[in-house]
């Protein structure tokens, strides 16, 4: 079923299962069998702010809500935990003291609407596709409007959502210098356009700084869009040279585009930028991001292993790391546009 939303977006939703009881064994002697009733039995219910577990009969209770999302057809092929929860975790440590708990809703409510509504996506808001300048525009377009209106809350979680994904799917932590490294708290440098660098992106076999793991473009680990681009592995890694990258998604006939990655489509305008098809020489966002806690199969930039907790070619270092400096950042901007 769907139905189209205020913003004239046409949405697909599931709102129940009907569950039968079984027949019972039939009666020659009856003309017509009863009718058997129908009962809507809800597992799960939700508002704009909360979501709700209901113990009905025939539930399992201690089911969690991604295993309920893993047995559901729909869900199957969307993973929604980055969208709720790692985003969610940062909007309250970063703000939960500072802001009402409505203000933390809304901002909420925006961040996950970025995420999957697909048919809004933008590679702009999340930093994808390597529009990093461009990503920064947005963040800042989104800062101003709260700075005008400090009850714009949609308008501050938009900010804070782009502002995490430059942290979790760009190539600025695998080459920033970093804060307390072996402290749970350890993060990298908050990002500024001024801010140095351990050492300048290089994208080949060999690290800009000894302190660094490579990040090799040369490697064949890492794939590319040949659809839009077919240059080799030491062209990809001299375009890049220089730049802070991320991994390209939505690209069309990507070979490594995912389920829903595939039915979302990049906008006119960005498609139309001059020199696009060169993003093709990009690696896959899931090749390189760290935006979830657990490592997903198709990463191959960092590893599950670790020689200790200042190890940053380790995955779980990568994302405590660029977990906790979004939030320091997200919390500082906060502060400077409302003193």
């Amino acid at each position: 079923m769907t139905y189209q939303n205020e913003g004239g977006i046409w949405e697909i939703i599931e709102p129940l299962r009907v569950v039968a009881p079984a027949r019972a064994k039939s009666n020659a002697r009856k003309k017509q069998a009863p009718a058997f009733p129908t009962e809507y039995i809800p597992h799960y219910v939700f508002n704009t702010d909360h979501l709700w577990l209901i113990r009905s009969p025939g539930f399992d209770p201690h089911c969690e809500f991604p295993d309920y999302c893993g047995r559901r057809t729909f869900w199957n092929r969307f993973d929604p935990a980055f969208a709720a929860g790692v985003h969610a975790t940062i909007f309250d440590k970063a703000l939960g003291d500072l802001v009402p708990p409505d203000a933390i809703s809304s901002m909420k409510r925006k961040s996950l609407w970025l995420d999957v509504n697909i048919l809004s996506y933008d590679p702009r808001d999340h930093f994808d596709n390597a529009f990093i300048d461009e990503g920064w525009g947005q963040v800042n377009q989104r800062l101003a409007a709260f700075q005008s209106d400090h009850s714009d809350w949609a308008s501050l979680g938009a900010a804070a959502h782009g502002i995490a994904d430059f942290y979790a799917h760009s190539s600025y932590a695998h080459f920033a210098n970093l804060q307390n490294p072996a402290d749970p708290d350890g993060s990298l440098a908050v990002y500024a356009p001024d801010v140095p660098l351990a050492a300048s992106p290089e994208y080949d076999a060999t690290p800009p700084d000894p302190s660094l793991p490579p990040f090799d473009l040369t490697s064949g680990r890492f794939s590319t869009n040949a659809s839009l681009w077919n240059g080799s592995s030491q062209q990809a890694a001299a375009l890049w040279s220089g730049k802070i990258i991320s991994g390209r998604y939505a690209q069309k006939y990507d070979p490594l585009a995912t389920f829903w990655e595939g039915w979302t489509s990049l906008p006119s305008a960005v498609v139309s930028t001059p020199g696009f098809a060169l993003r093709g020489s990009l690696p896959h966002h899931d090749e390189i991001a760290v935006d979830s806690q657990t490592m997903g199969k198709r990463h191959k930039l960092y590893s599950q292993n670790s020689s200790g907790p200042s190890d940053r070619q380790a995955y779980a270092n990568q994302f405590r790391w660029r977990m906790n400096t979004a939030i320091e950042h997200i919390r500082q901007v906060y502060l400077n546009l409302t003193e």
